[in-house]
């Protein structure tokens, strides 16, 4: 299921977060999500349990490809997909070997 989307990088984010466009378009192409409960705590402190949907995910870096598990949250309208600490604790090797871009 090759496609190509822009993406936010999030230092702070713990986890890689599916935006809206990314999880129907996953949808639509007939990924299988699974359902789970997750404890949530926003930057001002709040804490709270939420339904989500996970999935593994191949995301492709220069041309290497490096599994992420990916977080949906089916409520949320309009956010963007964010690849949080998760995926550059596996892929910040080859960012080493980008070229820096202005």
């Amino acid at each position: 299921m090759a496609h190509e989307d822009l993406l936010c990088a999030c230092s702070g984010a713990n986890y890689s977060i599916a935006g809206e466009t990314l999880y129907l378009l996953l949808q639509r192409k007939g990924a299988n999500f699974k359902k789970t409960r997750l404890s949530r705590s926003l930057a001002d402190g709040h804490k709270s349990e939420v339904d989500v949907f996970t999935r593994n995910v191949d995301i492709r870096l220069k041309g290497n490809i490096i599994r992420t598990p990916l977080i949906a949250l089916p409520y949320a309208k309009g956010n963007r997909t964010l690849l949080g600490t998760d995926f550059f604790t596996k892929s910040w090797h080859f960012f080493l070997n980008l070229k820096h871009c202005n």
